[in-house]
């Protein structure tokens, strides 16, 4: 007997069907979500909004999609170098 909740059957299906299973980005906004709930100055802004920390989460993962490593990170704390 096999006791399977539908999330697990649902990435059976997917991995059976040859497909990457898209697990580890839901995981990694919903870390996202939490940290920024952490942060005072996000939590005041956004925590009363519907869905408030979307747009942090969307944010944080243009920055992993575009290549941001942890050695960027200076270069973001200090301010963006502006040629204007």
């Amino acid at each position: 007997m096999l006791i399977q909740t539908l999330h697990g059957a649902a990435r059976e299906v997917i991995e059976r069907a040859g497909e990457a299973y898209p697990g580890g980005r839901y995981a990694f906004e919903v870390l996202v979500r939490r940290h920024a709930r952490e942060e005072a100055a996000l939590r005041d802004g956004l925590d009363h909004l519907v869905d408030g920390y979307a747009a942090v989460a969307a944010t944080v993962m243009d920055f992993v999609d575009s290549g941001l490593e942890p050695e960027h990170v200076e270069v973001l704390e200090n301010g963006w170098p502006c040629s204007w």
